[in-house]
This record gives C-alpha cells, structure tokens and sequence, in this order.
C-alpha cells in the first residue's frame, strides 16, 4: 500500500477490491496535546485560551482514511 496523503484520495481498497476515493475523517492525537501543553506552559496557552487552538487544526490530529463501499479502514496516518 502507498502512502496515503492527509486529503481524501484515489485508491483501490484491500478488502472490497474497488477503486474509490476515500474518506477521511481526523482524531485529536499525541501531537495536539503536546503542542496544547507546551503553549499553556510557555504561557500563551492563559492568554484568551490559545492553547485550544491546536484542536481546531487538522493538520496536529491523525487522520484515517476509510473506504466508502465496504466502511473498512484503509490506513491510519499518525502525528508523532
């Protein structure tokens, strides 16, 4: 399996054997905590909540990529 990018794709998926564009969906991983956690301690994080922000930001989450016909996961891309 090739690298999968952070956008939705074109690929062929292992399991159901069809070409599809996948879909994507993002989680909060150890990257967003640890950027959270290093803006509250360098103390921008008390200003106005700043902290949060990398929570809003897609590209500090893991996203998985999933197939839309069968609903199998196709690959996971992990921050850290």
């Amino acid at each position: 399996m090739k690298k999968l990018p952070t956008c939705p794709c074109r690929t062929q998926c292992p399991q159901c054997q069809q070409f599809i564009v996948t879909e994507i969906s993002t989680a909060v991983s150890s990257v967003t905590w640890m950027v959270c956690w290093m803006t509250a301690l360098v103390g921008y994080g008390c200003v106005g909540g700043c902290c949060l922000i990398p929570f809003c930001m897609d590209s500090m989450k893991s996203t998985a990529h999933k197939c839309p016909k069968c609903r199998s996961t196709i690959s996971t891309i992990k921050r850290l």
